[in-house]
């Protein structure tokens, strides 16, 4: 159990936070863009307190988003379910017959760490429902209060969750977020696959809190659909992924992410092989120089650039999958066009590189 003086010295450091970063003042009656401001606002703070709970990440972040919210905006499916960490024993009650010193230690100092975690929380719920009291107007919070005891039974999500109630959400506030959840993935096109998901998984959340719902197997159709109309995936990824059936949320975005992150490879070794492939054709392409007597004294160095380009090159025709890849758009039929107008050029330089190898044979003899 934290001592008193480690209690106060958590309550004074939550408190210095909370004041150094005032919640705005609602001035009239809470809507959607004040209440949603509000949470940005206190999710922040939460999240700057770190904890060992909920997987080491985003701090108290929890405690301003609520379990389901939280694991969507962070993307962990296996987030423990509760919003809160229980008051812990004043001592630890893990032991058991047979515990060596050692074992009692280790044990002692988790329970210890368990208050660190639990006394910094409790600080930060106190201290968060007296910000958002504070920087609204009474009546939209006076309901939570009770005699004598006042907001200590209520959490922050919950508060925050209230005032969402005091909002009249309209058709065409409705039908603005049901749009913002089917917009298309080209929107943003720089937004990675698994960030599309945690948008996908954040706005569903938020047509929920305006009574739109979006069913799973709908984010699924539409997520699918957007992958499919981006041009970027090859027809055998495409036929793979229809043949393999419905699948869940989870898998759905994996297959796709994975595929998504080898098409990004690809394009990255093509375009290293490309910068490979001007610099050794400028080399190839040069004059070489001539001695006085006509003789060509940079042979060498001549074929030892044309092998290791045709080197490059051959590792272009073994691999055709990079050769996709390293063109966003390029269709399946001239893809074999190019495998083969790849081994042409190949043979032709093959023949160029032996005869150069032969001069530079009789020219050192």
């Amino acid at each position: 159990m934290a001592s008193t003086a480690d209690a106060v010295a958590i309550d004074k450091m939550v408190r210095a936070k909370f004041d150094a970063y005032p919640l705005d003042a609602l001035v009239s009656q809470p809507t959607i863009a004040s209440c949603r401001h509000m949470t940005e606002q206190i999710a922040e703070i939460c999240a700057a307190f770190k904890t060992t709970q909920w997987g080491c990440r985003h701090g108290n972040l929890k405690l301003a988003l609520g379990i389901k919210k939280c694991k969507a905006v962070i993307g962990d499916t296996n987030m423990a379910e509760r919003n809160v960490l229980d008051k812990p024993s004043a001592a630890t009650t893990t032991f058991v017959d047979g515990d060596d010193s050692n074992t009692v230690e280790q044990k002692k100092a988790e329970h210890k760490v368990l208050w660190w975690d639990y006394e910094p929380q409790e600080a930060i719920k106190a201290m968060g429902i007296k910000a958002i009291v504070k920087a609204v107007e009474e009546q939209y919070v006076q309901q939570l209060k009770q005699d004598y005891i006042g907001f200590t039974r209520v959490s922050i999500f919950s508060v925050l969750e209230h005032l969402r109630l005091w909002y009249t959400i309209t058709n065409e506030q409705k039908i603005a977020i049901k749009k913002q959840f089917f917009a298309p993935w080209s929107e943003t096109p720089d937004v990675h696959v698994k960030t599309y998901r945690a948008q996908l998984d954040r706005r569903q959340i938020e047509c929920g809190n305006l009574d739109v719902t979006i069913s799973d197997n709908n984010k699924v159709l539409h997520f699918v659909g957007e992958m499919e109309n981006s041009g970027l995936f090859t027809c055998k990824f495409l036929d793979k992924m229809e043949d393999s059936g419905a699948v869940d949320w989870v898998t759905t975005v994996k297959n796709w992410s994975e595929e998504f992150h080898k098409i990004g490879r690809g394009q990255e070794r093509a375009a290293e092989r490309e910068r490979k492939g001007y610099s050794s054709s400028a080399a190839v392409t040069q004059q070489p120089a001539l001695s006085n007597d006509g003789t060509v004294v940079a042979i060498s160095e001549y074929a030892a650039v044309l092998e290791s380009w045709l080197n490059e090159l051959q590792g272009l025709v073994d691999d055709q999958s990079a050769l996709t890849a390293g063109t966003e758009t390029v269709a399946a039929a001239t893809t074999a066009a190019k495998g083969a107008t790849s081994r042409s050029k190949l043979a032709e330089l093959k023949a160029v590189n032996a005869t150069l190898v032969k001069v530079k044979a009789e020219t050192q003899a």
